[in-house]
């Protein structure tokens, strides 16, 4: 399967799991967002598509780890779930499946 979850689709994000929460993190659950850069040891950007048009940019702190798995259902995959580990937050996004994904 050809997939680079960082690049080529939008996401929604999910979740955030936050050691110093930020009223940004309550503001992004269910939008739109882009991973637009997401490098271990690196602060990540992500843009975030609020509904004024101009996406947010959200710097991270330093990438601890990345994670991908396929989101089951009856053994069909019904869509993606892509996570960003930093050193203070944990950011999850989903995606749905789509047929040009084989």
């Amino acid at each position: 399967m050809k997939y680079f979850p960082q690049y080529n689709r939008k996401f929604i994000c999910v979740g955030v799991k936050s050691k110093h929460p930020q009223p940004l993190h309550n503001a992004i659950i269910g939008v739109v967002c882009y991973p637009a850069y997401v490098k271990e040891g690196e602060r990540a950007w992500i843009l975030v598509a609020f509904d004024e048009g101009k996406p947010h940019r959200l710097h991270t702190s330093n990438v601890i780890g990345t994670y991908f798995e396929e989101i089951m259902s009856d053994e069909v995959v019904t869509g993606y779930r892509f996570t960003i580990e930093t050193e203070n937050t944990e950011y999850i996004f989903e995606t749905p499946y789509k047929e040009n994904d084989k």
